[in-house]
Protein backbone atom coordinates (compact mmCIF):
# COMPACT_ATOMS: atom_id res chain seq x y z
CA UNK A 1 0.00 0.00 0.00
CA UNK A 2 2.44 2.23 0.76
CA UNK A 3 3.99 1.68 -2.72
CA UNK A 4 0.92 2.51 -4.05
CA UNK A 5 0.82 5.60 -2.49
CA UNK A 6 4.39 6.54 -3.28
CA UNK A 7 4.21 5.72 -7.08
CA UNK A 8 0.65 7.17 -7.96
CA UNK A 9 1.63 10.83 -7.64
CA UNK A 10 4.76 10.15 -10.16
CA UNK A 11 2.57 8.23 -12.60
CA UNK A 12 -0.54 10.42 -12.75
CA UNK A 13 1.83 13.27 -13.16
CA UNK A 14 3.24 11.41 -15.91
CA UNK A 15 0.32 10.32 -17.67
CA UNK A 16 -1.58 14.08 -17.48
CA UNK A 17 1.88 15.39 -19.04
CA UNK A 18 1.41 12.13 -21.89
CA UNK A 19 -2.25 13.81 -22.59
CA UNK A 20 -1.44 17.00 -22.31
CA UNK A 21 1.42 16.99 -25.08
CA UNK A 22 -0.68 14.61 -26.98
CA UNK A 23 -3.06 17.60 -27.60
CA UNK A 24 -0.09 19.93 -28.51
CA UNK A 25 1.14 17.59 -30.96
CA UNK A 26 -2.88 17.43 -32.61
CA UNK A 27 -3.21 21.69 -32.03
CA UNK A 28 0.33 22.26 -34.05
CA UNK A 29 -0.84 19.11 -36.93
CA UNK A 30 -4.58 20.90 -37.04
CA UNK A 31 -2.40 24.02 -37.54
CA UNK A 32 -0.05 22.87 -40.27
CA UNK A 33 -3.28 21.61 -42.25
CA UNK A 34 -5.47 24.26 -41.90
CA UNK A 35 -2.06 26.63 -43.18
CA UNK A 36 -1.67 24.18 -46.38
CA UNK A 37 -5.39 24.35 -47.14
CA UNK A 38 -5.84 28.02 -46.77
CA UNK A 39 -2.24 29.10 -48.70
CA UNK A 40 -4.03 26.76 -51.29
CA UNK A 41 -7.28 27.92 -51.65
CA UNK A 42 -5.71 31.43 -51.50
CA UNK A 43 -3.27 30.69 -54.62
CA UNK A 44 -6.48 29.44 -56.46
CA UNK A 45 -8.77 32.27 -55.62
CA UNK A 46 -6.78 35.46 -54.13
CA UNK A 47 -9.76 35.99 -52.09
CA UNK A 48 -8.57 36.78 -48.52
CA UNK A 49 -12.07 36.48 -46.58
CA UNK A 50 -12.96 33.24 -48.35
CA UNK A 51 -9.65 31.87 -47.78
CA UNK A 52 -9.80 32.69 -44.00
CA UNK A 53 -13.53 31.35 -43.50
CA UNK A 54 -12.33 28.02 -44.86
CA UNK A 55 -9.33 27.85 -42.32
CA UNK A 56 -11.52 28.74 -39.39
CA UNK A 57 -14.18 27.00 -40.58
CA UNK A 58 -11.76 23.72 -40.30
CA UNK A 59 -10.41 24.53 -37.31
CA UNK A 60 -13.98 24.99 -35.81
CA UNK A 61 -15.01 22.05 -36.91
CA UNK A 62 -12.42 19.32 -36.23
CA UNK A 63 -10.17 21.24 -33.61
CA UNK A 64 -12.46 22.47 -31.42
CA UNK A 65 -10.98 19.94 -28.52
CA UNK A 66 -7.68 21.03 -28.98
CA UNK A 67 -7.98 24.52 -30.06
CA UNK A 68 -9.74 27.76 -28.31
CA UNK A 69 -11.73 28.03 -31.59
CA UNK A 70 -12.88 31.99 -31.24
CA UNK A 71 -8.32 32.72 -30.41
CA UNK A 72 -7.61 31.51 -34.41
CA UNK A 73 -5.57 33.93 -36.47
CA UNK A 74 -4.99 33.62 -40.20
CA UNK A 75 -2.50 35.77 -41.74
CA UNK A 76 -2.18 35.97 -45.68
CA UNK A 77 0.18 37.62 -48.09
CA UNK A 78 1.41 37.70 -51.72
CA UNK A 79 5.56 37.24 -51.63
CA UNK A 80 7.60 39.57 -53.48
CA UNK A 81 8.43 37.15 -56.17
CA UNK A 82 5.04 37.48 -57.40
CA UNK A 83 4.66 33.62 -57.55
CA UNK A 84 3.81 32.33 -54.22
CA UNK A 85 1.56 33.24 -51.69
CA UNK A 86 2.22 32.35 -47.83
CA UNK A 87 -0.47 31.69 -45.09
CA UNK A 88 0.39 31.75 -41.30
CA UNK A 89 -2.05 29.84 -38.89
CA UNK A 90 -1.47 31.29 -35.76
CA UNK A 91 -3.36 29.10 -32.46
CA UNK A 92 -4.27 28.79 -29.04
CA UNK A 93 -4.46 25.52 -27.40
CA UNK A 94 -6.43 24.67 -24.88
CA UNK A 95 -3.95 23.50 -22.69
CA UNK A 96 -1.58 26.23 -22.08
CA UNK A 97 0.90 24.72 -19.38
CA UNK A 98 1.76 21.87 -17.80
CA UNK A 99 4.30 22.39 -14.95
CA UNK A 100 7.20 23.67 -15.80
CA UNK A 101 6.26 23.86 -19.64
CA UNK A 102 4.32 26.37 -21.81
CA UNK A 103 3.11 26.87 -24.97
CA UNK A 104 1.02 30.05 -24.97
CA UNK A 105 0.24 29.85 -28.87
CA UNK A 106 1.17 27.63 -32.04
CA UNK A 107 2.11 28.60 -35.27
CA UNK A 108 2.39 27.10 -38.82
CA UNK A 109 3.45 28.33 -42.06
CA UNK A 110 2.59 27.10 -45.47
CA UNK A 111 3.71 28.15 -49.08
CA UNK A 112 1.79 27.57 -52.50
CA UNK A 113 2.33 28.70 -55.91
CA UNK A 114 -0.14 30.76 -57.46
CA UNK A 115 -2.60 28.84 -59.98
CA UNK A 116 -1.33 31.70 -62.49
CA UNK A 117 1.74 30.57 -62.77
CA UNK A 118 0.67 27.45 -64.24
CA UNK A 119 -2.07 28.75 -66.49
CA UNK A 120 0.09 31.34 -67.93
CA UNK A 121 3.77 30.33 -67.42
CA UNK A 122 4.60 32.60 -69.98
CA UNK A 123 3.79 35.81 -67.66
CA UNK A 124 6.52 34.44 -65.12
CA UNK A 125 9.58 33.00 -67.03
Amino acid sequence: MVEFALTIIPFLTFIFGLIACSMWGVAAFLAHEASHEVARKYAITLEEDKSQALGKSYLRNVGYIFIEPNNVDINLQKNSDGKTVQAEVTVRPRIKSILIFNVPEISRTSKATLEDVFRNPGNYY
